[in-house]
C-alpha cells in the first residue's frame, strides 16, 4: 500500500478524447518523492525532443507531492513540467523544460482526492475544453461559452459556482493568443508557469482544468504526524510579526524586501513613501488567501475604494507586484495606485507575465523616446504615460500591430527593432530570453540569485531561506546551512573563505539550496516557512516518515533532492543547453540611480564581484556537483545517483 500518495495517474489525449488510469510503481515514489521528482520521469518517458512547445505531441505534466493535502502547513504546491514556449536564444529555437510551482488551496488537495498524483496532458482538442478530473467522473467539458468571453478569475468562479469546493487552473486571454508569457492561475490566487504554461495550455484549447474528489489520503502513523506538527504550529504563534502578516501578507515585511525589488528609477525614499505599506492600506481587500492548510496566508487581495477604477478587485498576489509597476514605469501622480493596480489586474485576468510585459514595454518606450526606434515601424506615439501603457497591453492582448511582436517576448521584440536587450541596463538582467523576477545589483549575489545562473529555468524556484534577507550574520547562515542536512566536509567548503567572493562560497551554497528546493517541490511543501526557520530538511524527514511509513533521514531527503535536480538538468540538455552557464550581461553592468550607482556584489557588499569572479564560482558550482567545464553532469555522476539510464 502506498502512503501519503494515491498510486495513480491519468494519461489524457486531447486529440482522441482518450482518458486512461494507470498505476504508478511504488518504487518511482521511494527514488523521486513525488511531484518535481516523478514529473521529470514521466516527461523523460513521455517526451518528444527538440519538439515545437506548441505542437499537440509536446506533453504536459501536472503533479503533486505526499504533504500535499495533508494538515502539514502550507502542503498545496502544484507543479507543472512542460516546454516552455519563451525562445531562449537569439535565432535559434531553443526552449528549456519549465518546472512550474503554485500554490493552492483546493487543486492539489482535491486532485489527491480524486484518487491522482500526476496528469499527463496530449494531444489537441477539437474544441475549446475543460478537463474535469472528479472521482468516479473523468471528462472533458465544452468550454466554448467561456472562451473568449470570461477573463481568467471569471472562468475560475464560474466553476467554481457550477462544482462547489473544486480546484481550478484557468487561463485568460493571454494563454487563448498564445502570448509566449501567458500564465495561469490556481485557484484564484497563484500563478503557475511564468514561462509560458498558459500559452502551452492556450495552445491545446485546454481553459481549465478542474479537480474534486472526497477520497481520504491514507497516512501510516496519524499520531506521530499530528505530534511533530505541532511544534510547527505553534511556532507560527510566536513569529513577532505573525498579526501583520495575517493581515497583510508578504507585504508586511516591506522593510526588508524594498530594496530586494527596487527598480531604480525613484530615490529609494520617494518611492517608499510612494508605494509602501501605508499606500497597501489604502487598497488591501477584505481577506488575505492562503494555500492548503496554511497558517499564515501571505497572499493578499486587492479592492480600489475611489478613483477611476472604483471597485476593481484583484484575488492574488502582493503589493511589491504593483509596486514595482509604478517603480518600473516612473508612476508618480495622484492616481498612481489606483494606475499600477489596474495594470497588474489587467495582467492577471488576462494571464500574462506582469513581469514580462510590464518590463517590455519599459524597454520599448525607453528606446522609443531615445530615438532608437523608426517611428514608422510602429503606429503609436509610445510616450512613457499610462495610457500609453494602456495601449499596449491591449495591443499585446490583441496580437496587433507592435503587440504581436511584443507577444513573442524579449529575443523577437529586439530583432524587430534591431535592439539586445541583454544591452538595456534598466532592465533587471536576463537569462535564457526572459526577464528575472529580482536584479542582482539590488538583491546582491546571495544563494538564490546565484541560481539564477545554474537552475534550468531561469528563476529561483522555490530556493528561499534566511539567506534572503540581506545581510544576516555569519551564524545564522551557518545554521540555515546545518539545517540542509550538509555533512561536515559540505559544510566546510561553504564557510572557507574565496578570494573571489568573501567569507562564504556562494556557489556551494547555493548549489545545496537547490537540492533542498527539489525536496521542497517534490513533496509539495511551502518554503515561505523557511523564513521563520519552522522547517527544513531536518523537520521534513521524520514527517514524511510519519506519513509514508518509510523510515527516511535528511541525508536520504537531500540526496533525493539532489537526484532530482541532475534530472531535471538532464532534461534540458537533451534539449540543447549543454553548454556553459552564463550571468546576465546586464548584472555586470552598474545600474545608475538618483541613490548612486548599484553594481553587482557579494551578500555583505564588502566586494564587487568581476565576470572573472562569477565564472570561478561557477567552476567551483560545477566541481561540487559533479559536472564537466559545460554543465554537464558526468556518467559518474549519473551513476552515483542512480539515473546511469540517462
Amino acid at each position: 500500500m502506498i502512503f501519503g500518495n494515491m498510486g495513480k495517474y491519468l494519461r489524457i489525449n486531447l486529440s482522441t478524447g482518450e482518458i486512461k488510469q494507470d498505476d504508478l510503481n511504488e518504487d518511482l515514489y521511494f527514488k523521486y518523492l513525488g511531484g518535481y521528482g516523478i514529473n521529470n520521469k514521466l516527461y523523460h518517458d513521455f517526451r518528444v525532443p527538440k519538439i515545437d512547445p506548441f505542437n499537440p505531441d509536446s506533453p504536459i505534466i501536472i503533479g503533486v507531492g505526499a504533504l500535499v493535502g495533508t494538515k502539514f502547513p502550507g502542503s498545496g504546491k502544484v507543479v507543472a513540467t512542460y516546454k516552455s514556449p519563451i525562445i531562449s536564444k537569439p535565432k535559434q529555437k531553443i526552449h528549456f523544460i519549465d518546472n512550474a510551482v503554485g500554490g493552492s488551496f483546493l487543486f492539489g488537495k482535491m486532485l489527491k482526492k480524486a484518487g491522482f498524483d500526476h496528469i499527463i496532458i496530449t494531444g489537441k482538442a477539437k474544441k475549446p475544453t475543460t478537463i474535469k478530473i472528479f472521482e468516479n467522473d473523468l471528462e472533458l467539458l465544452d468550454a466554448r461559452d467561456v472562451w473568449g468571453s470570461l477573463d481568467l478569475y471569471e472562468t475560475s468562479f464560474f466553476y467554481k459556482d457550477k462544482f462547489p469546493n473544486c480546484g481550478t487552473i484557468s487561463i485568460g486571454e493571454g494563454g487563448e493568443k498564445k502570448v509566449r508569457y501567458a500564465i495561469s492561475i490556481v485557484d484564484c490566487m497563484a500563478t503557475l508557469g511564468k514561462f509560458g504554461f498558459g500559452a502551452v495550455l492556450g495552445s491545446k484549447n485546454i481553459k481549465s482544468i478542474i479537480t474534486y474528489g472526497k477520497k481520504k489520503i491514507k497516512i501510516k502513523e496519524k499520531d506521530e504526524l499530528t505530534k511533530l506538527i505541532k511544534p510547527i504550529q505553534e511556532g507560527v504563534k510566536n513569529i513577532p510579526i505573525l498579526s501583520q502578516f495575517r493581515k497583510y501578507g508578504i507585504n508586511s515585511g516591506f522593510d526588508f524586501q524594498a530594496p530586494l525589488v527596487n527598480e531604480g528609477n525613484f530615490p529609494f525614499r520617494e518611492w517608499k513613501k510612494l508605494y509602501g505599506l501605508r499606500q497597501l492600506k489604502k487598497v488591501k481587500g477584505d481577506f488575505n488567501i492562503a494555500c492548503n492548510a496554511c497558517l499564515l496566508k501571505c497572499r493578499t487581495s486587492f479592492e480600489l475604494k475611489d478613483g477611476p477604477y472604483k471597485g476593481l478587485k484583484n484575488y492574488s498576489g502582493s503589493f511589491f507586484l504593483p509596486a514595482r509597476i509604478g517603480n518600473r514605469l516612473e508612476i508618480k501622480d495622484a492616481d498612481r495606485i489606483s494606475k499600477v493596480v489596474k495594470l497588474y489586474d489587467i495582467c492577471n485576468r488576462a494571464g500574462i507575465c506582469f513581469f514580462t510585459a510590464t518590463g517590455l514595454i519599459n524597454w520599448i518606450t525607453r528606446l522609443y523616446n531615445s530615438g532608437k526606434i523608426d517611428p514608422n515601424k510602429i503606429k503609436l506615439d509610445l510616450k512613457r504615460e499610462f495610457p500609453i501603457y494602456l495601449k499596449i497591453l491591449e495591443k499585446i492582448l490583441q496580437r496587433s500591430d507592435i503587440g504581436d511582436i511584443l507577444a513573442e517576448g524579449w529575443y523577437p521584440t529586439g530583432e524587430y527593432f534591431n535592439a539586445d536587450p541583454d544591452s538595456f541596463a534598466e532592465g533587471v538582467g536576463f537569462f535564457k530570453g526572459t526577464d528575472t523576477i529580482q536584479d542582482g545589483r539590488f538583491t546582491t549575489i546571495d544563494p538564490q540569485r546565484f541560481t539564477y545562473i545554474t537552475n534550468p529555468r531561469p528563476h529561483h524556484g522555490g530556493t528561499q531561506s534566511i539567506y534572503t534577507i540581506p545581510r544576516m550574520g555569519i551564524k545564522v547562515l551557518q545554521e540555515d546551512l546545518l539545517n540542509m542536512g550538509v555533512t561536515k566536509k559540505e559544510y566546510d567548503k561553504v564557510f572557507t573563505e574565496t578570494p573571489y567572493y568573501g567569507p562564504f562560497n556562494v556557489a556551494l551554497y547555493g548549489k545545496h539550496a537547490e537540492d533542498v528546493m527539489a525536496v521542497h517541490n517534490s513533496l509539495g511543501t511551502c518554503i515561505v516557512y523557511t523564513l521563520f526557520s519552522l522547517i527544513s530538511i531536518q523537520v521534513l524527514a521524520p514527517i514524511y516518515s510519519a506519513i509514508t511509513g518509510r523510515k527516511t533521514s535528511p541525508k536520504e531527503l537531500k540526496k533525493i533532492g539532489e537526484r532530482n535536480f541532475n534530472f531535471y538538468k538532464m532534461l534540458n540538455i537533451y534539449e540543447g543547453f549543454s553548454s556553459r552557464d552564463k550571468s546576465s550581461k546586464i548584472w555586470l553592468m552598474p545600474r545608475n540611480t538618483p541613490d548612486g550607482a548599484f553594481s553587482l556584489n557579494n551578500y555583505y557588499r564588502t566586494k564587487e564581484l568581476s565576470s572573472e569572479d562569477i565564472e570561478n564560482l561557477i567552476d567551483d558550482y560545477y566541481k561540487e556537483r559533479g559536472w564537466d567545464s559545460n554543465g554537464n553532469p558526468t556518467k559518474e555522476k549519473l551513476k552515483e545517483l542512480e539515473l546511469n539510464f540517462l
